[in-house]
Order: C-alpha cells, then sequence, then structure tokens
C-alpha cells in the first residue's frame, strides 16, 4: 500500500466519523414554542419542568389547569425540550419524551374611565322624580355628546 493509498483511507475514515458526529449533533436539535395572549404578564409562573409524553411526543402530556392558580387568565405559555430533556429522550429511544412547560399568568387589569366623561351627581336620597330628572339628563347629554353618562350617587 502506497503513502497515498493510506492518506485517502484515513482521510475517508475522518470524514465518515466527522460526518457522524455533525448528523448527531443536527438531530439533538431544541426546540421552543411560545403562545402569548397579549395580556400583561405577572411574576406569578407554573414550571413544570418534566411534562410528561411519550413516543416522540405524540402522546402528549396532561394538560395544565392554569385557571386555579392563574385568576386573571394567562399571558403566555412556552414549552421547550431543554438538553436535559433531550438527554433523557435520546436514552429511552424517543419512547419517553419529557418537554419544558412554562405558564406566565397575566397581571390584574384595571378598567379607567375616559378622560373626558361625563358625570352626574345624585344624593343617595334623591326622591324618584329627582332620580328620573337625572336619569333624563343623563339621556340627553348622552345623545349630544354621542358618549356615555355616568352617575355618582352620594
Amino acid at each position: 500500500m502506497t503513502l497515498i493509498q493510506k492518506f485517502k483511507e484515513l482521510y475517508m475514515k475522518k470524514s465518515i466519523i466527522a460526518f457522524a458526529l455533525v448528523g448527531v449533533f443536527a438531530l439533538t436539535g431544541c426546540y421552543h414554542a411560545k403562545v402569548s395572549t397579549g395580556l400583561p404578564a405577572s411574576a406569578e409562573k407554573i414550571d413544570i419542568p418534566f411534562a410528561h409524553s411519550f413516543v416522540f411526543g405524540l402522546v402528549p402530556p396532561s394538560e395544565v389547569r392554569a385557571a386555579t392558580q392563574c385568576a386573571n387568565g394567562v399571558s403566555m405559555v412556552e414549552t421547550k425540550m431543554s438538553f436535559v430533556n433531550g438527554l433523557v429522550a435520546g436514552l429511552t429511544f424517543s419512547l419517553y419524551t419529557p418537554i419544558h412547560i412554562t405558564v406566565t399568568c397575566a397581571a390584574a387589569s384595571s378598567a379607567s374611565l375616559p378622560a373626558d366623561s361625563q358625570f352626574i351627581t345624585v344624593s343617595e336620597s334623591a326622591s324618584e322624580v329627582e332620580l328620573a330628572d337625572a336619569f333624563n339628563k343623563a339621556a340627553e347629554k348622552s345623545v349630544e355628546s354621542s358618549a356615555p353618562v355616568y352617575f355618582v350617587y352620594n
């Protein structure tokens, strides 16, 4: 065997090993998905680092019941496969495929009235006639301005 033949043989072996290593690393990519509802986020989160799914994720993990912990709704749901999740999936030949789920709860929203809101103040001890007059005034103001009129009882 000549020196050139030995070099070609060694080059082919190293090329196959390098190609196999690149293929292995390319197939171990992690995935990451975020779903945002548009609601402002709070600091409260539900974190499940090992949500159990099976057979390449075809059997999904159980449902996360966020309604009990997120009183104001959900701001964002994030699912990803961490390195450790991928390692476990690889060791089990993806029969067990855990994923990391993070649910971010929404912050409490506060309602506010427009700055140009119109109000009619009525006494709590007002008679039925005074209440009827106040409602008529409110209706007239609302028609004139094409905006709602608010009642304040004091």
